[in-house]
């Protein structure tokens, strides 16, 4: 083991206290975190949704994704586009992964997050859609 691992435990215990979810998964780097999440969780059948600006990273774990020929961006920002991407998708997959950015550092903007989770929910109404979030420019600096 490379690290101590009650410190880690602990560390990931005030990660998800300060988060405020019930566990946390503690990767090295945000890089490791991207590639590891989107090259092993989405499997056949599922479907990856990506903001034109999501970090390089990201593109990184889909390459390798079993989610093939599955993968769709959409015009950065746009809750219109998003919509209509989600509204075609919802029958054909599944699950569906949305893969944003709270802020990007490509051009400093924050995703209207709020707007899109309620989309993704009323698209998906069977909890098949999941928001994946990278939090590497603004965790713990801005907003709840």
């Amino acid at each position: 083991m490379l690290v101590n691992g009650k410190a880690h435990v602990a560390l990931e215990a005030r990660l998800a206290d300060f988060f405020r979810n019930e566990t946390t998964l503690l990767f090295k780097s945000g890089f490791d975190a991207n590639v590891g999440f989107f090259s092993y969780v989405p499997q056949l059948g599922d479907v990856i949704v990506y903001d034109e600006y999501i970090h390089a990273s990201v593109h990184d774990g889909i390459r390798p994704s079993r989610a093939k020929d599955a993968q769709f961006s959409f015009s950065h920002n746009s809750m219109s586009e998003l919509g209509r991407l989600l509204s075609r998708l919802r029958d054909e997959r599944a699950g569906l992964f949305l893969a944003l950015e709270s802020l990007y550092s490509m051009d400093g903007t924050f995703a209207p997050l709020r707007e899109m989770a309620d989309l993704l929910d009323e698209v998906f109404p069977l909890k098949n859609g999941y928001l994946v979030v990278d939090e590497a420019h603004a965790a713990g600096i801005y907003g709840p």
